[in-house]
């Protein structure tokens, strides 16, 4: 593997994981996009890239809200993801 190609797996993954903190952080991807200042549309294309790499869903979707899911991966990577307080 080139380290390049590597560096940039693992930065977007980082990308995907911190999209998804934000967003249930938020309470939501309209709230994370005013909170942050990124289009709607790039962090929910980051939260489905990384359901996509590890095979579940972390949210549980609809027009006006979202959950997330009772999947135990879900919870560890909001745990993960948040600085200490």
């Amino acid at each position: 593997m080139v380290p390049g190609i590597f560096m940039e797996t693992v930065s977007g993954v980082f990308d995907d994981l911190m999209a998804f903190v934000a967003v249930v952080d938020a309470g939501g991807f309209s709230a994370a996009s005013r909170r942050f200042d990124i289009p709607v549309s790039r962090l929910s294309r980051r939260v489905t890239l990384l359901e996509r790499q590890l095979g579940v869903s972390l949210l549980s979707r609809n027009a006006r809200k979202f959950l997330v899911t009772l999947d135990m991966l879900a919870q560890a990577f909001v745990a993960q993801g948040q600085a200490p307080a």
